[in-house]
């Protein structure tokens, strides 16, 4: 009789228990999670996204997969249904090195549609949308399905602080191998999502906190997009160590250095950016207010722009 999980669990254990070796296991998704709570629970979605390739205004979405979840308002999650996936035709063929990355073909695309009424039908009663990198899948998703550039986004990317976890990369595969234990097909839409699940309801090693908690508390931080407009060029080696990102002319922007912050770190980030991106010269940055339903949309680029003046 083949052995089971159970039987092999115990094997397992003394492997790790030896000090010489680090065993994973393979992910199944949770189907036991608590179903009451004391606590209003709330809804979101978990959404992956295959494309056929990394720009959103000329690739597009050729696998979509969510997962939806049920959450008390300190971050538990207490009920996630199936992950539902589907698949769409881009009307060319894809590059080989997509098809090396999501292991999906032309064959399994053609005359392949997502339902856009099924997915507005999931999306549309949840308070978030969450990704692992909603700064790639809003993009794509709000150009193919309208309903997501109305909603709340969250990242599991940025949103969570996996530095004190002593994460030294946050690319999924990495986070579930070391808060979970288990590995999974990474690249594939309806696995990460499912994954991700797993994820977000881990506890923090830090501080005890469910991943969901850390995450929705940043989520919800009032934030700005900080533009240091007229800034040296000898500074660009220095603001890109700093975490700020070059725009080259998309939206009303223009080319230039930016960084997403929250307001309560504003006031200490105009500090540092006089002497270490203007020589210590007056000058003048611009804001743009994140909003939760413009946070990681490409939208934002033609967002108003106000501008300040350092102190």
């Amino acid at each position: 009789m083949p052995e089971t999980i159970a039987d092999l669990r115990p094997f397992a254990q003394r492997l790790r228990d030896s000090g010489e070796f680090r065993v994973y296991e393979r992910f199944h998704p949770r189907r036991d999670w608590p179903t009451e709570s004391s606590a209003a629970t709330r809804r979101a979605v978990l959404v992956d996204s295959e494309t056929t390739g990394l720009n959103s205004d000329r690739d597009a979405v050729i696998q979509l997969a969510i997962c939806p979840f049920e959450y008390t308002p300190d971050g538990v999650i207490v009920r996630a249904e199936p992950c539902q996936t589907w698949m769409e035709d881009p009307g060319r063929p894809l590059d080989p090195k997509i098809t090396r990355l999501t292991g999906l073909t032309d064959a399994d695309l053609v005359g392949q549609r997502i339902d856009d009424a099924a997915v507005n039908a999931l999306v549309d009663p949840a308070v978030l949308v969450i990704a692992h990198n909603a700064a790639f899948d809003r993009p794509f998703l709000e150009k193919r399905l309208p309903l997501f550039a109305e909603k709340n986004w969250g990242c599991s990317l940025k949103d969570v602080p996996w530095e004190a976890e002593d994460m030294t990369t946050r690319k999924l595969e990495w986070l579930v191998e070391r808060l979970c234990g288990k590995f999974y097909q990474a690249h594939d839409a309806t696995e990460d999502c499912e994954v991700l699940v797993e994820l977000l309801a881990t506890r923090l090693l830090s501080d005890g906190r469910p991943a969901l908690a850390a995450l929705l508390e940043n989520a919800r931080q009032p934030r700005v997009r900080l533009w240091a407009t007229g800034s040296l060029f000898d500074s660009k080696d220095t603001l890109k160590d700093r975490g700020y990102q070059f725009n080259r002319g998309t939206g009303q922007a223009g080319n230039g250095w930016y960084r997403d912050l929250s307001k309560a770190d504003l006031a200490d980030e105009l500090e540092w950016l006089k002497p270490n991106a203007y020589g210590g010269q007056d000058g003048t940055v611009q804001l743009t207010e994140l909003l939760p339903t413009t946070r990681f949309s490409s939208r934002i680029m033609n967002s108003p722009m106000v501008p300040m003046r350092l102190p």
